[in-house]
């Protein structure tokens, strides 16, 4: 089987990057652009060309050897490139400071199945998508220290912003945030807001999310949601980068106000002489640093490209490869002045870092941008429970009792349905005991019958209604009758003969 060589086709001839205000819609501008079977490698060529943006093509020369026709007017960018990711199965790649790549995709797209997501179009033109939906719940008892149980929770939703051509949104955020579940319960964001997620696709798509109250277990889905959502306007994007190794302890580097400081750059060096039982301890650390970002107080400063409260850099080696760190012991504060600061560490980064990256974005005032609402959003099914263990088998208790039957007849023939009175006496020495009367009723037949009868010699004696405006008397009224466990005793029948 021959193995196909590899493209990378750029979509534009040189990037040029300028620090300056530019309005949030310039990452996704509206474009109009026709290509008639074209090579998707030249689509793309010429996508980043009229568009402006870098785009970069990743792709075995089989696909981008693909011909097809696209007809674009005034469409944005970020639909433009979503159009090519579901014709080629491609899927777009945001990288930092450097535009969008578009590489082959073998699994399930990010976005597949939003079709049948909860969503809704503002008046505004904006595409708003539930994207994800969570609801977290923990119990805790404490036995020390006069403690209590506990209950906490809460409902966590993220939703997919999509801006119409020309606009795009630098970050957002969601204001008075509502909604209601299929039980009429209201549930409110306890700040009444929402945050950014990062996390996105393409330049006219951003991912805002929201916290309210644990709905109630009961409830299966959300009737509606609403919210404001926020924006800044303009940006000013703030770049900054500072050489590895550092020529000092600390050093300081300022653009547009933005100030940014590292510390104590070390890098993890190989721990020499380790006995077999430590082989390979402190491998895996990685080189850190003490980090801060400060501006001054009043303005909005952001990552550029991820949901990230420190700012943290991103650290480069000499073939441009790029790490992400992790964080540890983040604080900041504010004043005159706002700051973040944090310990970093670079995990896995074996070759030497060449320097420390900050792609920083300079905000505008947040503004209202439009209203959404979404309907009828699915909550997630509640906990599979393990069934309950089988009972174990119930043995039926042994027959230690009997049963008496008895009919009334009227001259021969079955009463009809009716009370007969039953009183039963037990032997006691050479008499009887005390007579205890019950009632029962006669079903078809005339036929009378008592359960859960004491084994032993019994007084019965039976009384039944006279027929009205007849002459006679009743035989076998009072009889006497032996029980034995587990069988049935029959009295003779009580009848009544009519005088002629």
């Amino acid at each position: 089987m021959k193995v196909s060589r590899w493209s990378r086709c750029i979509g534009m001839a040189a990037l040029i990057w300028v620090a300056g205000i530019y309005p949030a819609g310039a990452q996704n501008p509206a474009i109009t652009l026709n290509v008639d079977n074209l090579e998707l490698r030249e689509i793309v060529k010429r996508l980043g060309e009229t568009a402006r943006a870098p785009l970069e093509l990743f792709a075995p020369d089989d696909v981008t050897s693909q011909k097809a026709s696209f007809h674009w007017e005034k469409v944005g960018l970020g639909q433009a490139m979503r159009d090519l990711c579901n014709r080629f199965a491609l899927v777009a790649q945001h990288r930092p400071g450097a535009g969008y790549e578009l590489r082959r995709f073998g699994g399930v797209a990010p976005n597949a199945g939003e079709d049948n997501a909860p969503r809704a179009i503002t008046p505004e033109g904006y595409q708003v998508i539930a994207q994800r939906i969570q609801v977290y719940e923990g119990r805790a008892r404490t036995f020390l220290g006069g403690g209590q149980d506990e209950q906490y929770g809460n409902l966590t939703i993220q939703i997919l912003c999509r801006c119409p051509a020309g606009e795009s949104l630098a970050a957002a955020t969601l204001d008075n945030v509502q909604a209601e579940d299929d039980l009429g319960n209201r549930l409110t964001s306890p700040d009444g807001s929402g945050y950014y997620s990062g996390g996105v696709q393409f330049p006219d798509e951003r991912i805002v999310s929201s916290q309210l109250p644990t709905p109630d277990p009961r409830a299966t889905r959300l009737r509606w949601l609403t919210a404001d959502l926020y924006a800044h306007r303009s940006v000013q994007e703030v770049r900054i980068s500072i050489p590895l190794p550092l020529e000092k302890r600390i050093v300081v580097r300022q653009e547009q106000g933005v100030l940014v400081a590292v510390a104590d750059w070390r890098s993890a060096e190989p721990i020499e002489g380790l006995p077999p039982e430590l082989a390979g301890f402190g491998g895996d650390g990685g080189p850190s640093a003490r980090v801060r970002v400060q501006w001054a107080a009043g303005q909005t400063v952001r990552a550029r490209d991820r949901d990230d409260w420190l700012m943290a850099p991103v650290a480069v080696d000499a073939s441009g490869r790029r790490y992400y760190p992790s964080v540890n012991g983040g604080s900041g504060g504010g004043g005159e002045v706002e700051w973040r600061e944090g310990q970093v560490t670079f995990h896995g980064m074996q070759a030497p870092a060449v320097r420390l990256e900050w792609n920083l974005l300079l905000c505008s005032d947040l503004e209202k941008v439009t209203s959404l609402r979404l309907t009828d959003i699915p909550l997630p099914s509640p906990p599979k429970r393990p069934a309950p263990a089988p009972k174990p088998p119930v043995t039926a208790p042994a027959v230690r009792t009997g049963s008496l039957a008895c009919q009334v007849l009227i001259d021969g023939k079955p009463a009809t349905p009716g009370k007969l009175a039953v009183g039963m006496a037990t032997r006691q020495g050479r008499g009887w005991g005390p007579i205890r009367w019950r009632d029962v009723w006669l079903s078809a037949g005339g036929a009378a019958r008592l359960e859960d009868l004491a084994p032993g010699t019994y007084r019965v004696l039976r009384r039944y209604a006279t027929p009205s405006g007849r002459q006679g008397r009743w035989q076998n009224a009072d009889v006497v009758v032996t029980i034995i466990t587990g069988k049935e005793a029959r009295l003779p029948a009580l009848e009544f003969k009519s005088q002629e």
